[in-house]
Parts: C-alpha cells; sequence; structure tokens
C-alpha cells in the first residue's frame, strides 16, 4: 500500500484523548512527551492495550482504522494520515 505522505499531519495533546474509527487511517504513530507519565493506548473499544513509556514512541506496522483512545495525565505527539 502506497500513500502521498504530503497529508501527514502532527498535533499535540494532553490528557486523555478519543480518536474516531477512520477506515482512510494510513498511517499512526504517537510519542509521549519526554517529561510526560508513561501512557497506554488502546484499540477498538478497549482491546489491544500498548504502553508508552515516557519520551518513547509506539508506530504500528499497520495502521488501526478501529477507534484509539489515549490515557495519560501527560501531553503527547499523534502523526497521522487522518
Amino acid at each position: 500500500m502506497s500513500f502521498n505522505n504530503a497529508n501527514i499531519v502532527s498535533k499535540t495533546y494532553t490528557g486523555n484523548q478519543s480518536f474516531p474509527a477512520a477506515r482512510g487511517r494510513e498511517y499512526f504513530m504517537i510519542q509521549a512527551g519526554a517529561t510526560t507519565t508513561d501512557l497506554t493506548v488502546t484499540f477498538g473499544n478497549g482491546t489491544g492495550a500498548v504502553k508508552v513509556i515516557a519520551d518513547g514512541f509506539y508506530e504500528p506496522y499497520i495502521a488501526p482504522s478501529s477507534t484509539i483512545d489515549v490515557v495519560t495525565m501527560g501531553s503527547f505527539v499523534v502523526v497521522t494520515n487522518v
């Protein structure tokens, strides 16, 4: 699969966030802030929990099209095409 990387954007968030399902999501990466506590990312309404340590990142091989929930008390950056 190929996609137009010109559509890739990054955005910083603070605190818990929920992202809706998106069939068009072709790329997803999340990075915890350097001074952030660890964060937890779950997919598809609570399944597939992934822990990301402070200043760490998670970049799945296949971008999730289901809902994405992030639980943290700190900040983080999401990079995606949607």
